[in-house]
C-alpha cells in the first residue's frame, strides 16, 4: 500500500484534520502512538492516508499496522 501517494481532498472532516496537524506537529516532543476507531464508512482511512502523508512530509518515519485477513 502506498500511503504517501497522492489522494483526493478530504472534505468536512476540519477537526479530525487539524487534530492530525496537532499530532504531527507534537512528534517532537517524543514517541507518539494514534488510534483511529469508529464506524464503518466514515472515512477513517482517508484520515489515516492523510496523516501517514503529513508526518512523511515533515520528515518522520511512520510505522503503520493494520489487522491482516483471516
Amino acid at each position: 500500500m502506498n500511503f504517501g501517494a497522492m489522494a483526493e481532498p478530504i472534505i468536512g472532516r476540519r477537526s479530525e484534520l487539524q487534530a492530525l496537524a496537532r499530532f504531527v506537529e507534537a512528534a517532537p516532543a517524543g514517541g507518539r502512538a494514534l488510534l483511529i476507531e469508529g464506524e464503518a464508512g466514515i472515512g477513517k482511512t482517508a484520515l489515516l492516508h492523510e496523516g501517514v502523508r503529513a508526518a512523511q512530509a515533515s520528515g518522520y518515519r511512520v510505522l503503520t499496522a493494520r489487522r491482516g485477513s483471516a
